[in-house]
């Protein structure tokens, strides 16, 4: 499972709907995934909602990603496709209610 930003700072920052995402994370099936843009990404939204420096809010998201064994990996095109094909359906920009 590849790891979004979005849920990433869900579940840290405890909005909303955090407890669901976190339970569909639980739920899913080893390995996770997630990239560098993700990681800069959710450490600067991490860093802006607890008002922390950078460094603690990377250490924040790395405790976050070493407690789900998620690896760090490239993002291909063909990724980033199906990235995005996903998010037409499930994102927040199409209003899905688990996004």
């Amino acid at each position: 499972m590849f790891l979004d930003a979005s849920v990433i700072v869900a579940v840290l920052g405890r909005e909303s709907d955090w407890s669901e995402q976190l339970s569909v994370i639980v739920a899913a099936q080893p390995p996770f995934y997630y990239s560098a843009i993700v990681r800069y990404e959710a450490t600067l939204a991490i860093a802006r909602i607890k008002a922390a420096g950078i460094g603690d809010a990377e250490v924040i998201f790395q405790r976050f990603m070493d407690e789900l064994a998620a690896e760090e990996i490239d993002i291909s095109p063909a990724i980033g496709r199906e990235a995005l094909s996903t998010a037409s359906v499930y994102g927040k920009v199409v209003g899905h209610r688990h996004s």
